[in-house]
């Protein structure tokens, strides 16, 4: 009844925050940075992190820190506050990136038309969250959402033997997965 007994899992406790949009994720991600203007936006795929970067460069002649997960290196962004921007695929590398984070809580932002989501039926979710009248830029965050990322990065890991590198989230998708 209350999982007195149930074992804590291991690693830092991970926040999923999910807009309905890539534009209102990147509109969220400059109102946080506007608060906090030393911010570290970490991204695992290229294609989105230059996205990103073209964004705020539209908005803002300031430096913004955007960064790849795979050239984080934290002694560059010493008490630095970190948002991982997306899912990677495979669950058991990013739990490995995070565990070199050492931090208790990892926030990751993400919206529900990128490829991880989409290749789960993500167009389905934001049709229903329309009907329901959520307003677009409102997030969603539950620890049931976090799981469900999870069992799906798990499904995926299921069917990728070798894993084919990407650029992109699209390409990884459509290499690894075949759609």
């Amino acid at each position: 009844m209350f999982n007195l007994f149930k074992k804590k899992p291991e690693g830092p406790q991970l926040i999923d925050e999910v807009w309905r949009t890539t534009a209102n994720l990147h509109e969220a991600l400059y109102r946080a940075w506007e608060k906090d203007k030393s911010l570290l936006f970490l991204f695992w795929f290229e294609d989105r992190a230059r996205e990103a970067e073209t964004f705020f460069s539209q908005r803002t002649t300031e430096a913004v820190n955007i960064c790849l997960t795979r050239d984080h290196v934290s002694a560059k962004y010493p008490g630095a506050t970190i948002i991982v921007i997306g899912h990677y695929p495979l669950p058991e590398k990013e739990n490995a990136f995070y565990a070199t984070l050492h931090t208790g809580e990892i926030r990751i932002w993400s919206s529900l038309d990128e490829p991880l989501f989409m290749h789960f039926g993500g167009q389905k979710i934001i049709a229903l969250l329309d009907s329901l009248g959520m307003d677009p830029n409102e997030m969603i965050r539950h620890s049931m959402l976090t799981k469900a990322i999870h069992g799906a990065q798990e499904k995926i890991a299921a069917k990728v033997t070798i894993e084919k590198s990407s650029t992109s989230a699209a390409d990884w998708i459509r290499m690894n997965l075949g759609s």
